[in-house]
């Protein structure tokens, strides 16, 4: 049997994480290795058994770069990353390891998951829909990120080769981003085997929207750059799928009235390389203008493209 490394960031969610390990600990598939990488929190864990690894940051880093610690820990041939507030149904690391064994090219095998309220109580299919995705690319444009972060099993090899970006928002966008470029094909289950909590006030997820948007833009930029320069870009739909991305982009920034001349400046320069020299004039032309028309001339340009 393989080892599966389960990094789980912790922060200030005892009764959660607890509940989390023990997802870990009843799975079918026993070939584990847990690793809790505390991000400096104020209400330490209950008590972890011996064969837990724990690690604990001097100061608060974030999940991404507390996943990066646990990735330096690492020894599993596969590695997943499990939020301390969300759980697995015991079959998901069978589940997920089978296909992995039935298809070995594969980056990445995932299953669906479903959102639960304080209770345990099922509200519904995360993000309404069940998802047979085969590629991170341009799907997680196109559709989202049909996959949560703690319903994936990556291959280590792979995933030590990237980083998890700080951005407070979409910084699971710029990690599977990074994978991608090196291997972008995955398969999933249709089997509802994750469980995501939507609930409380220490959610997570629970920041400001001004944050959230600037996390946006920051990964978004990101990713942007990343795709720029990527063997990616030569297929078509994924370079259209780029396209509506980089005007999105604009749009957003543009929304935000505080484009600095380095932010113009790069997404004229992405603009050029994933476009073309007039777009990139077109671009330049457009921040020049009042906000008003700098968003219709964006959305025209994102519209445009088919």
């Amino acid at each position: 049997m393989k080892t599966v490394s389960v990094i789980i960031p912790y922060y200030n969610r005892p009764k959660k994480l607890d509940r989390c390990i023990r997802s870990v600990q009843n799975q079918s598939y026993k070939a584990i290795e847990i690793i809790v990488v505390d991000d400096a929190s104020s209400l330490p864990p209950n008590a972890l058994d011996d064969t837990i690894r724990y690690f604990r940051s001097d100061k608060n880093l974030g999940p991404g770069p507390s996943r990066n610690i646990g990735m330096q820990h690492a020894t599993g041939t596969y590695i997943s990353f499990l939020d301390c507030d969300d759980y697995w149904g015991p079959d998901f690391l069978e589940t997920t390891h089978r296909l992995h064994l039935q298809f070995p090219d594969i980056v990445m095998a995932y299953s669906n998951g479903q959102l639960i309220d304080t209770n345990n109580q099922v509200l519904g299919i995360r993000r309404g829909k069940v998802f047979d995705s085969k590629t991170i690319i341009p799907t997680i444009f196109e559709e989202g990120r049909p996959w949560g972060t703690g319903g994936c099993l990556w291959k280590a090899e792979a995933v030590k080769l990237c980083s998890w970006q700080s951005f407070a928002a979409w910084e699971d966008y710029a990690f599977d981003t990074d994978v991608a470029l090196s291997n972008n094909t995955i398969v999933g289950s249709p089997q509802l085997l994750v469980y995501y909590d939507a609930s409380g006030a220490d959610k997570i997820s629970n920041l400001s929207n001004d944050t959230v948007k600037n996390g946006k833009n920051q990964a978004a930029a990101y990713i942007l750059k990343q795709l720029s320069k990527s063997h990616l870009n030569e297929d078509e739909y994924i370079k259209k799928s780029a396209k509506r991305l980089l005007f999105s982009h604009c749009i957003e920034v543009a929304k935000n009235g505080n484009c600095t001349p380095e932010t113009r400046k790069n997404l004229i320069n992405l603009a050029q390389e994933l476009c073309h020299l007039t777009t990139a004039f077109v671009v330049r032309i457009l921040f020049r203008l009042p906000k008003k028309q700098q968003l219709q001339g964006f959305r025209f340009l994102r519209k445009s493209i088919t």
